[in-house]
């Protein structure tokens, strides 16, 4: 796609890895700066960070692939690990919620 639009190829994905690395390292910074606003985190703030983290990670990872800097084998296990964190920050979340008011 990258290349139909006049761009090449490889460095449209070092530049998209280089793009989603740089979102999974901010996304904690971005969660403090919000919880410290005045309205405060809210219920679904962590939820949130951690499952922006896990897909910009998941992005990170698939264009390694890509790049042929790592083997599908590897990259499958990260998304598997991935996937189960994300599963695991569902569930947590589901259980930290108050019940609602009858």
């Amino acid at each position: 796609m990258a290349e139909a639009c006049g761009l090449a190829g490889p460095a449209t994905v070092r530049r998209v890895h280089a793009l989603a690395h740089g979102i999974a390292n901010a996304v904690a910074a971005a969660a403090d700066e919000v919880r410290a606003m005045p309205a405060g985190a809210g219920q679904m703030l962590d939820l949130l960070a951690t499952e922006i983290k896990a897909r910009a990670q998941l992005v990170a990872a698939n264009s390694l692939v890509l790049e042929g800097r790592t083997k599908p084998t590897t990259f499958r296990r990260r998304v598997s690990a991935r996937m189960a964190e994300q599963a695991d920050a569902r569930a947590s979340y589901g259980r930290q919620r108050p019940p609602f008011p009858t």
